[in-house]
């Protein structure tokens, strides 16, 4: 390939990518599906978790728990925002700043490799297999240039299921840690305040989880588990699904 060529196609490249950016589906109003999608984001991560341990968890099911440990997940995300928003301010504005009031493609570029990258960041803190980090940022590439360039409700719905794997993917490496590590801490409750119901010394014991009406405690050398309540004076204990 001469160099003529060469620079005649990066010109094309670089006059399309400096167009104007124009979806190709107006946007619909995803609110009603998000209000309804995002609890059971949480509702997936708590099923698998507790799964993972042979426990039920839709006999102690309150849409608090989900919620919650949403947001405690979400909350890394929103600080990699936080952290990369100065960048994208600096690179949107100059595009509203413009007469047409709308981004470019290469505007749209840069932002989707910006939040690949947050992304990427975020998948390595969790000590995923470099293989399935690369399956996630793949997937999450081609999702987002779907949304972008192709069709939003299917780009959208690809970026779901991705979500939905994802919860399901830190559901699991939290439990193997749980497992490995058998955290242990003094846990006393009023009603049972003649006797902690874990302590840190404790050998055979170890901290699972604590949802808002509940603290989940296994025994590994009766293979129990022990649930107690919060609010009652009630405690239940069982022996963990295979």
């Amino acid at each position: 390939m001469n160099r003529q060529l060469l620079l005649r196609r990066l010109n094309v490249c670089t006059y399309r990518l400096n167009n104007k950016y124009i979806p190709i589906d107006k946007p619909l109003a995803k609110i009603a599906e998000l209000t309804a999608i995002l609890p059971a984001l949480g509702l997936f991560f708590l099923w698998h978790y507790f799964e993972s341990f042979g426990i039920s968890y839709f006999l102690y099911f309150n849409i608090t728990d989900a919620i919650a440990v949403l947001y405690e997940n979400l909350m890394l995300v929103v600080f990699i925002g936080v952290v990369l928003s100065p960048g994208l301010i600096a690179l949107l504005l100059p595009d509203f700043l413009k007469k047409h009031k709308g981004l470019t493609k290469l505007s749209i570029v840069i932002i989707g490799i910006m939040i690949i990258t947050g992304i990427g960041v975020f998948i390595d803190l969790y000590k995923f297999a470099t293989i399935i980090k690369l399956i996630f940022l793949a997937i999450a590439a081609i999702s987002g240039y779907i949304y972008f360039f192709e069709s939003r409700n299917l780009g959208f719905w690809m970026l779901l299921a991705l979500t939905f794997i994802y919860m399901y993917a830190i559901a699991t490496q939290e439990a193997k840690y749980m497992m490995r590590e058998k955290p242990k801490f003094n846990i006393v409750l009023k009603q049972h305040s003649e006797k902690p119901i874990l302590k840190s010394n404790d050998t055979d014991k170890y901290f699972i989880f604590k949802t808002s009406n509940y603290y989940f405690i296994k025994d590994d050398n009766l293979n129990l588990i022990y649930a107690y309540s919060i609010s009652t004076d009630e405690m239940t204990s069982f022996t963990p699904e295979k």
